[in-house]
């Protein structure tokens, strides 16, 4: 070797390490040597650059360890560390110590362990120990560990170090090892436990998601399981909000289905409101706040019904409506049949029985309604209703029709449910029908056999798996018995939608039925039974992954969970829950105001201060309901009705938090909610809660699709490749996307016209999705898969969480999702949440001020330098939930609360902020008040009184109105 040779051989090599060199037998060897260096060096670079607790570690452990073995701890994030910090001698004796070695084989292996390094002692174990504790836990932190990854990655290890040293297994070692050698029994080759090695630390990169150990929901949960079944068929339900581990994240159902059924709900909302305004004006009636006139609109609903289902209607403006829900109707059996349309979609299936079903223009869901057969019987008796249901039966006459017609009249009756599906009750009939009778309708036993005896006899035998609105249907005249049917096409459409919709989601990820999904559950469910866990918790854990899988499926295809809608209970927590938001919720659009922050962070400025101009427009709309925005118009539709928020909360359906639709009844009870129900649509107008939602969500998507333009154009970067993968984008798709952006339409930079019409079918359908996903996590939405189980299910998790799904759902898809990327998106984000919290605070302050009388001493307290930076980091969406905890121990700890500035004016703990317990705890207060203001005369109602009786009292939170009330309470005496 020349001294230059040498020179360049050591040249950025650090001198402590030059002695690695004298190992090096040729010149090219030593080179090669210097390459696994500089390898090592950069990766110590890199663990440096996660700060020092993660460098420090790494040279701790690097002392010991291979460059190889660093770097591959880095590549897996922590899952191989566990069995590559520490010496191959660990290894091979641990085989030995177990007695899984032949002892033919122990010398060989004894003789392999003498020949390594014998200047390692106990204190280069520990290093190594320390080493592999701060790389798996700092590298990977908070991550998750799935233990049998890591399992199979050391035992195959294990056994390709002792295949190396010349060892053999005995009997006990084969059984042990029986899953990783070969079909002969023999240890595997070294191209195998490399293939395996592979696939192991692929499989740990794809389902791995950040944070799994402090995390609730459903998500979190099972996207961390140690079963692959389980978080493959999570990964189709349900979307993570935290986007994966960096790979490619493909479609969900749940949000394909939540875009779909928007999508067709605002074509038929915006069908519905310009025909129901016309009929109005036809019956010479305003058309003023129409929206609100919720028995006009019920009757129009009806005759639109009945118009579908062949009913001769004189009234133009019906038949136009009528004509709406047929061409719906009709494209969504088109999609049960062809789910994947013209997407390329290797794993869609058709919908099973849907091609059997051929399209009738007269077809509407058929639903009894239970209101509605107990208000018939008590007018014309139970025979005579049972008589006129038997004789609309075609195919059943006679006595068995009579039969029939009871065990219909029982099983709606008898059901746990508003509205019965009466297809439903034709399902699975080579099964146990009587079962399903007593598990899903709530019919007694005895009740159950007699009802599934007499309706097997009239329900056709060709219908074992297929979807129950595609069963072969008990055959009768409806016409005879409308009276006994939900006739609201609002309440059926939506219904038949939420349903149907998810079936066509289901089928797109593979689920052909329900038969098909319950296969795929029952092999997890035998998997989790053959080995149940270790102990309670994991027990628990394995119960709620299974759960969470049906909950999803149940919440696909439109079922309750959790709850029966119609119960007693369900029916007060929801009119509790209803009063609240007309009570609390009337500055909620300050709330939405603060998501500018978030959306500046993930679009920029300029791409947002472009469109700017044209929200003079944002409300504008044609005759046929379109916006006169052509840019809007194409956004909101291709993404599932943005922009359309007011038009898609305005129905006299009423759903559940995630659009299940329920209804029937005509009791007192439905009469409450349904004046509720028309407080709440004013509030959420006079909040400005539609019309701030609306605002923000133009800007985003218009500023979404302005960054691809740029990028397309102008070479501009959208945001990283591993935040552009949890969109579903890869360079491959991306490169198409760019592509089509060739044909819209653009003036001076600026995105006009995006003409989908002449975009590729796939390309477009796959860019649509990704700008739902991206524009949820701007203007944040809720995914099933964010839900708390049980806890966001049940009645009474609902009542105490209420306006508090926000915050809960901000912890994973806004703190944590930042927490992982680290990078300068995030630090935007925290600045300009944090910068625009502030300043909504401010705003809204000084609007609260006016009109006051003690305006001085209410900006006072209310501006001061703390009070608006402890408001700008509580109403941040990344404070998510601390700032309830903090008050939470604040008020235990020191009677006063630290933060308090929510814009429903409810205090920030944990226990006295629930707006119920508020509700009722200010009730009684006020009662007491007035009660002793009555009956003492030394006492005197005073202002804290008079604050707890205003607090009670709908929109008491709107601007002006809360002002007037404030003027009044300062009459009161102070004490």
């Amino acid at each position: 070797m020349t001294p230059e040779q040498y020179q360049q051989l050591l040249e950025g090599i650090p001198e402590d390490l030059h002695d690695e060199f004298n190992e090096a037998y040729s010149l090219e060897h030593a080179f090669q040597i210097k390459g696994e260096i500089q390898d090592a060096l950069k990766v110590q670079d890199d663990l440096m650059a996660h700060g020092p607790v993660v460098g420090i570690g790494a040279a701790l452990a690097a002392s010991i360890a291979d460059p190889a073995a660093i770097g591959l701890t880095m590549a897996t994030e922590g899952l191989a560390a566990p069995a590559l910090i520490g010496m191959k001698a660990n290894r091979l004796r641990r085989i030995i110590a177990a007695g899984l070695a032949s002892s033919a084989s122990a010398a060989v292996v004894e003789g392999s362990l003498a020949a390594m390094d014998p200047t390692i002692d106990s204190s280069d174990v520990l290093i190594s120990m320390a080493g592999a504790f701060v790389l798996g836990s700092a590298v990977s932190t908070y991550r998750t560990r799935f233990d049998g990854l890591v399992d199979d990655y050391r035992r195959a290890l294990e056994l390709e170090q002792f295949r190396q040293a010349g060892g053999e297994l005995d009997e006990k070692g084969r059984k042990y090892y029986a899953r990783f050698l070969d079909e002969d029994g023999n240890m595997p080759s070294p191209d195998d436990t490399n293939s395996r090695l592979a696939r192991t630390l692929a499989q740990g990169d794809e389902i791995s998601t950040t944070f799994g150990a402090i995390r609730a929901d459903r998500a979190g949960i099972n996207y961390n399981s140690d079963m692959q079944e389980v978080r493959e068929i999570s990964a189709k339900l349900f979307t993570d909000s935290l986007g994966g581990g960096g790979q490619k994240v493909e479609e969900t159902a749940s949000l394909w289905k939540r875009m779909t059924v928007d999508k067709y709900m605002v074509r038929f909302n915006k069908s519905l409101e310009k025909n129901f305004n016309n009929y109005l004006r036809d019956q010479g009636k305003s058309t003023v706040a129409s929206s609100l006139k919720h028995n006009e609109r019920l009757a129009f609903n009806e005759l639109v019904t009945r118009a579908v289902r062949g009913e001769a209607i004189d009234n133009p403006y019906v038949q136009a409506h009528a004509a709406t829900a047929r061409e719906i109707y009709s494209d969504v059996l088109t999609l049960l049949k062809n789910p994947a349309g013209r997407e390329n979609l290797p794993n869609a299936v058709a919908v099973k029985g849907a091609d059997e079903v051929n399209y009738s223009d007269t077809y509407i869901n058929r639903r009894w309604s239970a209101g509605r057969l107990v208000g018939a019987i008590q007018r014309e008796g139970y025979s005579n209703v049972q008589s006129s249901i038997a004789r609309s039966f075609h195919n059943v006459d006679g006595d068995a029709a009579m039969e029939l017609a009871g065990a219909v009249m029982d099983i709606v009756i008898s059901s746990k449910k508003e509205v019965v599906h009466l297809p439903a009750l034709n399902k699975l009939v080579d099964e146990n029908m009587a079962e399903y009778l007593m598990r899903e309708l709530g019919l007694d036993a005895d009740k159950a056999v007699k009802t599934a005896k007499i309706m097997k006899k009239a329900i056709k035998r060709n219908d074992s798996g297929k979807v129950s609105n595609l069963k072969s249907r008990i055959d009768l005249d409806e016409s005879k018995i409308t009276a006994y049917l939900e006739n609201d096409s609002e309440l059926l459409i939506h219904n038949y939608l939420n349903s149907m919709v998810g079936h066509a989601a289901l089928a797109r990820q593979g689920f052909e039925s329900e038969s098909a999904f319950k296969a795929a559950l029952d092999n997890i469910k035998k998997a989790r039974d053959y080995s149940p866990g270790k102990n309670k918790r994991q027990q628990t854990r394995y119960q709620l992954e299974i759960k969470n899988l049906q909950d999803a499926y149940d919440h696909l295809v439109g079922r309750p969970i959790d709850v029966d809608p119609s119960s007693t209970w369900s029916r007060a927590n929801r009119v509790m829950r209803k009063m609240q938001f007309a009570r609390v919720m009337n500055q909620v659009g300050f709330a939405q105001l603060m998501e500018i922050g978030n959306l500046l962070s993930h679009v920029g400025l300029k791409a947002t201060l472009q469109h700017v101009p044209s929200l003079r427009y944002a409300f504008s709309r044609m005759d046929d309901g379109a916006f006169r925005d052509a840019l809007q118009e194409e956004l909101s539709d291709a993404i599932g009705g943005w922009c359309n928020g007011r038009s898609l909360h305005t129905s006299t359906v009423r759903t559940d938090e995630f659009n299940a639709a329920y209804g029937g009844n005509k009791s007192t009870m439905d009469s409450v909610e349904n004046a509720l129900d028309q407080m709440n649509k004013l509030t959420a107008d006079l909040s400005g809660f539609h019309a701030v939602n609306s605002l923000l969500q133009n800007l985003a998507m218009k500023g979404m699709a302005q960054r691809f333009l740029d990028y397309a154009k102008k070479g501009r970067k959208i945001m990283s490749k591993k935040r552009l993968r949890e969109l579903g984008i890869d360079d491959e798709l991306l490169t198409k996307i760019s592509r089509e952006f060739e044909k819209a339409d653009h003036v001076n930079g600026k995105l006009t016209r995006m003409n989908f019409h002449e975009w590729d079918p796939d390309v477009y359908a796959k860019f649509s999705y990704s700008m739902r996903s991206w524009g949820s996590r701007i203007i944040q939405e809720q995914d099933f898969g964010d839900g708390i189980p049980y806890l966001m299910t049940k009645e009474l998790g609902k009542t105490l969480l209420q306006f508090r799904t926000f915050m809960i759902t901000a912890y994973s898809k806004q703190l944590l999702h930042s927490m992982k990327h680290r990078d300068m998106q995030t630090f935007s984000f925290f600045m300009f949440t944090t910068a625009f919290s502030g300043l909504v605070y401010t705003m809204q302050t000084h609007v609260q001020a006016v009109g006051l009388k003690n305006k001085e001493e209410f900006l006072e307290r209310r501006l001061s330098p703390e009070a608006i930076a402890k408001a700008s980091f509580q109403r941040s969406s990344y404070a998510s939930i601390f700032p309830m905890l903090i008050d939470s121990f604040a008020e235990i700890f020191t009677g006063d609360p630290y933060f308090g500035a929510r814009t429903t004016e409810l205090a920030t703990n944990l226990w006295t902020g629930n707006a119920s317990y508020d509700f009722l705890q200010k009730s009684v207060s006020s009662f007491s008040a007035m009660s002793k203001a009555m009956l003492r005369d030394d006492y005197n109602f005073n202002q804290e009184d008079w604050y707890n009786t205003r607090s009670i009292i709908p929109f008491q939170n709107t601007l002006i109105i809360q002002q007037a009330l404030k003027n009044i309470g300062a009459e009161f005496p102070r004490y």
